[in-house]
């Protein structure tokens, strides 16, 4: 499975990420509606474009720095309160994260090549915080 570049395991029970060490070349992670707590073990991915995992229980936005490739990253329908961790995300242009606890439209300013930023159904009271005072997006 080394030159394995899309791997789909949506759906299933999964309650961590493991055991994707040998899949150096994934290009495209799906992990839709599994049991997830944390992102994590995802480090040697760094050829990683798209990264779904969208209906699990994340709270926070961790561990993803190294994957410096990633274009679309989906954290719709989980639990995270904070947009943060996502400055070495250089290549983002779709941030998606709908459905979340997310309060503050912060941690934003640095994804210049954001294109696509998805936050409905947040709670979200006001989008005139003090980070888009300080950087004009």
């Amino acid at each position: 499975l080394t030159n394995l570049e899309t791997l789909d395991l949506s759906f299933n029970r999964i309650e961590k990420i493991g055991g994707l060490d040998t899949l150096r070349n994934l290009k495209t992670l799906y992990l839709v509606h599994n049991k997830i707590r944390k992102i994590e073990n995802l480090d040697h991915l760094n050829k990683l474009e798209l990264l779904e995992l969208g209906d699990n229980r994340i709270r926070c936005i961790e561990n993803i720095d190294k994957l410096t490739q990633l274009k679309k990253l989906f954290l719709g329908a989980n639990q995270i309160r904070m947009i943060e961790n996502l400055d070495r995300l250089t290549n983002l242009a779709v941030l998606s994260l709908p459905g979340n606890a997310i309060k503050k439209m912060e941690g934003l300013s640095k994804l210049v090549t954001l294109q696509e930023l998805i936050l409905s159904q947040n709670g979200i009271q006001n989008i005139e915080d003090d980070e888009k005072k300080r950087a004009k997006w």
